[in-house]
């Protein structure tokens, strides 16, 4: 049946949308390109300015009170028109040359006196910001930047470098998400060994226990026992551990061993801990055949005879302990002190401890020498998705804006 439509509430639901749009991650993509410029924002803790005028004698120099934080690889739109411009003047550079850009919200709030620093056919241009404003009415919306050409001398970019305080790294993709666009340096040399690091972790680990046939992770050491285990799997699939949101190599895998109550079991596994941010309890798991029955990958080839399937159970004489016991007592204890140690153990226990405060809790170069060997083959099937996901948590946690 028909109805008469509420223009007040259809103008409404339709400003709310494009609201939503403006607010969107999409908004950095409504301009057609980007150019990346190095970026010197005024530092206003370490910068002495005159209190009631902020105004200055000297911007750039020895005399200058400014300090900036400098930002590689920033995004600004509307540069690209002065490409043209520079390149079509006959007479040489024009001096007085004015024009604006579009600095994306939720990046930085630009201010007069800034610089940005642009390189063109082996030449840096310096401009200086020179008024800011929005353009809307919205607070959380594009900066609208005038800037004026400052200066083209590699004496003065010399003397703009020996007034930056701080070193920054603008991480474009992040630019409309939840996440830091704008890194520290040091973080960000971290933060990319870390993503290296996880990166070598996924690559030997889907080499070593990934079966293209099966479409599962399976423990093989020789050539008639194959040891699947669902739970871990589910782990893998609801952690998107193998997903490529930049690329087009995600990998899906499905539980080959159904059963009616499988999340709730999964729910009381280390997996199901481990997804609430608690500690592993210890627990104990036994081996058992995949039903010959089951609408399986490997009942549809006819292997499940070859196939065990861990299963949670009660201590008894055929149980063993999920994980090592020593890890168990690591976690427990928060004793480092045995050099015997495995570092896979130290940095799992140190996670659920809380015990990761900095990028610089990680000993990288332990972890880079992390291998998986025929003693560890079985144990590290395990180890290391829940290592690759404490990196990825730890990245989250220290890419996340509230920090």
């Amino acid at each position: 049946m028909g109805q008469f439509i509420n223009e007040k509430q259809f103008i409404n639901n339709n400003i709310f949308l494009y609201e939503g749009r403006l607010e969107s991650q999409y908004t950095r993509f409504q301009e057609k390109n980007p150019t990346f410029v190095t970026y010197y924002h005024i530092n206003p803790i370490e910068s002495t300015t005159d209190t009631g005028l902020l105004s200055v004698e000297q911007i750039i120099g020895s005399k200058s009170p400014l300090k900036f934080q400098k930002i590689k690889d920033f995004p600004v739109y509307g540069l690209d028109q002065i490409q043209l411009d520079l390149t079509e003047t006959d007479g040489g550079l024009n001096t007085e040359f004015n024009s604006e850009v579009v600095i994306l919200p939720n990046t930085i709030n630009p201010s007069p006196n800034d610089f940005m620093l642009f390189s063109y056919l082996d030449q840096d241009f310096i401009f200086m910001i020179t008024r800011v404003a929005y353009d809307t009415i919205k607070s959380n919306n594009y900066w609208k930047v005038d800037y004026t050409l400052k200066d083209i001398s590699h004496e003065r970019f010399e003397e703009l470098e020996r007034q930056v305080v701080e070193n920054y790294t603008c991480i474009f993709r992040n630019i409309g998400t939840a996440d830091k666009c704008i890194v520290k340096d040091d973080e960000f040399e971290q933060l990319n060994l870390l993503k290296s690091i996880f990166n070598t972790f996924s690559d030997d680990y889907l080499r070593m226990y990934y079966n293209k046939k099966y479409n599962s992770f399976i423990t093989q050491l020789d050539n008639s026992k194959m040891i699947y285990d669902k739970y871990l799997s589910h782990f893998i699939t609801t952690t998107h551990m193998f997903d490529n949101p930049y690329g087009y190599t995600t990998l899906y895998i499905t539980n080959e061993a159904p059963e009616p109550l499988f999340l709730i079991k999964y729910h009381d596994t280390i997996f199901g801990d481990i997804e609430r941010g608690k500690k592993p309890r210890r627990q104990w798991v036994c081996e058992d055949f995949i039903n010959s029955s089951s609408s399986s990958i490997f009942a549809m080839y006819n292997v499940t005879d070859s196939v065990y399937s861990i299963i949670p159970c009660i201590e008894h004489d055929n149980a063993q302990l999920y994980l090592n016991e020593v890890l168990y007592d690591i976690i427990e204890t928060k004793d480092y002190t045995d050099e015997d140690i495995p570092y896979l153990y130290i940095l799992i226990s140190k996670y659920f401890n809380n015990e990761i405060a900095s990028l610089t809790s990680i000993d990288f170069d332990k972890l880079k020498d992390v291998n998986i060997t025929i003693d560890n083959y079985r144990e590290y099937m395990v180890l290391i998705p829940i290592t690759l996901f404490i990196i990825s948590q730890i990245t989250k946690k220290f890419l996340s804006n509230s920090n």
